[in-house]
C-alpha cells in the first residue's frame, strides 16, 4: 500500500483506517493506491475528474462521497478547526494522476504520488515554489531511487516500440498494458504504424470514459495486427496459443529490470517477446533534478521497502 496519513487532518492514498475528521485525497487509480476502497466507502474523497470517473466505475462509490478538484485552482478546506489549502499539480503517470500541494498556517507539503518528471511538471513547480515560499516536506515517489535506474525517456521508449512494430510488418503485435497508464503510448504506436489498437470490450469502454478521443483510436475486438491486453494475461501458454493462430510478437513495456539501456527479442515458445524500458515513474536522474528544483527541507519516501532519496 503506497499511502500515508500525513497528519491528523490529511490522508493521501490511505483508506484502510478512515477517520471522519480527516480529509481524504486520491492521487490516481492504480490498485496499490486504492487499498481499502469499496462500494461501502462513506467518506469524501478529493481527486481529479478522470479519477472520479474511474472510482465510480471500479468501486461503485456513491457520487456524494467523490469531490472533483479542478486543475490550477486553490481550494481551502476545513479540518478539525484548521484551514488546509490544496492544489493539484500534474504527475505525468496515468490519466487523472496528480500531485497534491498542501498549505496550512505551519507548513507546505508536496505529495507527489507516482510521477514521471517532465517539462509540464517543471512549469507547474515554478508557479508554486520560490525561495520565499519553499516546501517544508516532500513526500517523494521513490520507486526507482537508485543510480542504476537510468532507463530512457518515455518518448525514446515509444520510438523503440515503434521500430519493433515496423521491423515485423507481417506479425500480429500484442502489447501489455496496465489498468490505466499506457493509453498515450498505444496511441502513438497506432498512429505511427497506421493501425487501430484492438482491446477487449471492458478496456474499450474504460478508455472512452477517460477520454472520448480514445474511441477514435481504440477498437473493441481482436486484430491480426495491433492489440493490447492486460499484463497478467501475457504468459508462455498464451503466447504459444496466439502463435498457433498467427505469427505474433509480444511487447512488454516495463522498466522493472533496472538499468536497461537496450532492447532485444527473446524467443518464447514459438514467438518473440520484447521487453522495452518504458516507465511512468521517474528515473534516478529525473528524481535528482526534481528534488533539486523543489529543494525541500525534508523528504519522506512514499514507497515502502524501497531506497529513500539520498542524491
Amino acid at each position: 500500500m503506497n499511502g500515508h496519513n500525513i497528519n491528523s487532518a490529511i490522508s493521501v492514498d490511505c483508506f484502510k483506517e478512515p477517520a471522519n475528521s480527516r480529509l481524504h485525497f486520491l492521487t490516481h487509480m492504480h490498485s496499490d493506491h486504492t487499498v481499502g476502497l469499496s462500494s461501502t466507502w462513506s467518506h469524501v474523497i478529493y481527486c481529479s475528474e478522470v479519477t472520479s470517473k474511474l472510482l465510480s466505475l471500479k468501486f461503485s462509490i456513491s457520487s456524494k462521497y467523490i469531490q472533483v478538484l479542478d486543475w490550477d485552482h486553490l481550494y481551502c478546506l476545513k479540518s478539525q478547526g484548521d484551514t488546509i489549502c490544496v492544489k493539484m499539480l500534474p504527475a505525468n503517470h496515468c490519466p487523472g494522476a496528480c500531485m497534491f500541494l498542501f498549505e496550512s498556517k505551519t507548513d507546505r507539503i508536496l505529495y507527489t504520488g507516482d510521477f514521471r518528471f517532465n517539462e509540464e511538471i517543471e512549469k507547474a513547480l515554478h508557479k508554486v515554489i520560490s525561495p520565499h515560499n519553499p516546501i517544508d516536506v516532500l513526500y517523494l515517489d521513490n520507486t526507482y531511487c537508485e543510480p542504476s535506474c537510468d532507463f530512457p525517456t518515455q518518448d525514446e521508449a515509444v520510438q523503440m516500440i515503434i521500430k519493433i512494430c515496423q521491423h515485423h510488418p507481417k506479425h500480429r503485435i500484442i502489447i501489455g498494458m496496465s489498468f490505466i497508464g499506457h493509453e498515450e503510448l498505444l496511441c502513438k504506436v497506432a498512429q505511427a504504424i497506421h493501425e487501430y489498437v484492438y482491446v477487449e470490450e471492458s478496456i474499450f469502454e474504460r478508455v472512452k470514459l477517460i477520454d472520448g478521443v480514445y474511441g477514435e483510436i481504440f477498437k473493441a475486438g481482436r486484430s491480426t495486427r495491433l492489440n493490447a491486453v492486460p499484463n497478467h494475461l501475457i504468459k508462455a501458454s498464451a503466447i504459444s496459443k496466439w502463435n498457433e493462430e498467427v505469427k505474433t510478437i509480444v511487447i512488454k513495456p516495463t522498466a522493472r529490470l533496472g538499468n536497461v539501456t537496450s532492447i532485444g527479442g527473446d524467443l518464447c515458445t514459438s514467438g518473440l517477446t520484447y521487453t522495452v524500458p518504458y516507465s511512468n515513474h521517474s528515473n534516478f536522474k529525473e528524481l535528482t533534478e526534481f528534488v533539486r528544483q523543489v529543494n525541500p527541507r525534508a523528504i519522506i519516501p512514499i514507497v515502502p521497502g524501497r531506497k529513500p532519496f539520498s542524491g
